[in-house]
């Protein structure tokens, strides 16, 4: 009986498959537009599409669309992240340490483990001029870390900068407290640091403090010479050199002075600052303008831009944005030189104000 059964049960598949029906169910014609063999109708080839894939590979392809789909919702992060990184990389190639420093830091919000872009940030801090930032990027993604041995070379040759740069300041700090206001001595025990040969000192901050403790203007001068001299990648000292070249109406001469402050460090607001007003003390009021406001953009908190960004607007004919400025400064709370007002009722001139 069984096999009897198999048998007409197959003679009525073949008959089926004769008669151009479907061989597998025998209700529907055979669907043969896209493979001339076929002996399935259109909904027994679905049928066993389906039924033939094996379970295993369904849940591969499953998870492998899962895997794409969250690629897919990362990528747009990924990308920006990579742009910043580069973006980052080449800022710090052209010299503008301080953004390069920010994207840098950015990066690390995300990947805080990859050791070479923490010492890239580590670096464009240092030459943005910025050891706090510096050793907190240190201590914050670095201290305690695994490095291979080029990483831990770079290390090696960063950490002596900043003992000796914080052994510098607490020994400063030391005489402050110990001179208790006494200029003169601060003066005398700082000379004394230079003779020291027991601990590397940091002579670009020495000579710097030296030249704030001497009210001689040409020896004032020459300390901040020398306090530029010092480091190649300190540029800090530089603008200073420049206001006192400036000061003694040497304009020439400070204008390389503040460029090749610019020249290592171009984000050196306070250099920029100086090669503005030079640029007006020496007849180009609209260039000085030009300059002092991308000063300002880089560094609006910065030290005196705000007075800088004031008297180029008026000496501009452009009074009335000074004054608005002036009042949306006032009502963050910041305070004006006392100076700038004698500037602005008329008692004095530009370059006065710019030569005391």
């Amino acid at each position: 009986m069984d096999t009897g059964h198999t048998e007409t049960h197959g003679a009525e598949e073949q008959s089926g498959v004769s008669d151009g029906m479907c061989g597998m169910c025998g209700r529907r014609r055979i669907e043969a537009h896209e493979n001339q063999a076929s002996f399935l109708c259109a909904y027994c080839q679905e049928e066993y599409s389906r039924l033939s894939v094996p379970l295993w590979v369904k849940g591969f392809f499953v998870a492998l669309l899962a895997i794409t789909v969250f690629a897919l919702a990362q990528l747009p992060s990924v990308i920006g992240t990579y742009q910043v990184y580069r973006e980052a990389q080449r800022q710090q190639q052209n010299n503008e340490f301080y953004p390069a420093m920010l994207g840098y830091l950015s990066v690390l919000e995300q990947y805080d483990g990859k050791m070479d872009i923490v010492l890239d940030a580590i670096d464009a801090a240092i030459d943005a001029q910025n050891i706090d930032a510096a050793v907190y990027i240190w201590n914050e993604y670095l201290a305690g870390k695994e490095l291979n041995d080029a990483q831990d070379a770079r290390a090696s040759r960063i950490e002596p900068l900043f003992t000796r740069y914080y052994d510098t300041q607490g020994l400063y700090e030391d005489i402050l407290e110990e001179q208790d206001g006494d200029m003169d001595g601060v003066h005398a025990a700082l000379l004394g640091l230079l003779d020291r040969t027991d601990v590397d000192l940091d002579r670009t901050f020495l000579y710097f403090m030296l030249a704030g403790t001497t009210d001689d203007a040409q020896t004032r001068l020459e300390y901040l010479r020398l306090s530029a001299v010092q480091d190649q990648r300190s540029t800090y000292p530089l603008a200073y050199y420049g206001n006192e070249l400036r000061r003694g109406g040497r304009f020439g001469e400070a204008k390389d002075v503040y460029r090749s402050a610019l020249d290592k460090n171009a984000w050196d607001f306070y250099a920029m600052r100086g090669l503005g007003i030079v640029t007006q003390m020496t007849g180009d009021i609209p260039g000085g303008l030009q300059i002092i406001r991308e000063a300002c953009e880089m560094e609006p908190r910065g030290f005196y831009i705000n007075e800088a960004m004031i008297i180029a607007l008026c000496e501009n004919d452009m009074r009335g944005e000074a004054m608005d400025m002036m009042e949306l400064k006032l009502a963050e709370g910041y305070e004006f030189e006392p100076d700038l007002y004698e500037y602005l009722d008329g008692t004095v001139t530009m370059a006065e104000y710019y030569m005391n």
